[in-house]
């Protein structure tokens, strides 16, 4: 009867370190996918640029190629966030109400604007920015503390 309890207990602790196990493969999935995506992102500008660039030196307009371009970021770049959200939804990630980055779970403020992140014991009604933030993200909070200061 122990080596039952036994055996079962070990099954249970190597299914947990199997889904464990991937979830990290899947995670490290989608971050190599995001890191191409990212490239591809970096090319598409460099062309952009290229594009423009050789344009006013030709004193020359092609608006449908840039507005093609544009388009060919825009659409990678929602590619990126997909992959990014998938991510974090995978590393149970805190999003900033303010600047809505993505933080460790363990996060007690936001990487990139410095605002107080909710936490568990937090009421619904705090999710919401505090207006305490450092970047220069623009949030409806930011909106009306500026306008009260003026």
């Amino acid at each position: 009867m122990m080596m039952e309890e036994l055996f079962g207990k070990a099954k249970k602790v190597a299914n947990a370190a199997g889904k464990k196990t991937g979830e990290l493969v899947e995670i490290s999935k989608l971050k190599l996918s995001a890191m191409q995506v990212n490239t591809d992102i970096k090319a598409l500008y460099e062309k952009l640029g290229s594009a423009v660039y050789s344009m006013n030196k030709a004193h020359y307009e092609n608006a449908e190629l840039l507005e093609s371009l544009i388009e060919e970021i825009d659409e990678k770049r929602a590619e990126l966030k997909k992959i990014n959200d998938k991510i974090a939804v995978l590393q149970k990630a805190k999003e900033c109400p303010c600047c809505q980055t993505k933080n460790p779970q363990t996060a007690f403020y936001c990487q990139k604007c410095g605002s107080k992140l909710p936490t568990a014991a937090d009421s619904s009604d705090n999710d919401s920015c505090d207006g305490g933030c450092a970047c220069d993200c623009v949030c409806d909070c930011h909106a009306e503390n500026i306008d009260s200061e003026e």
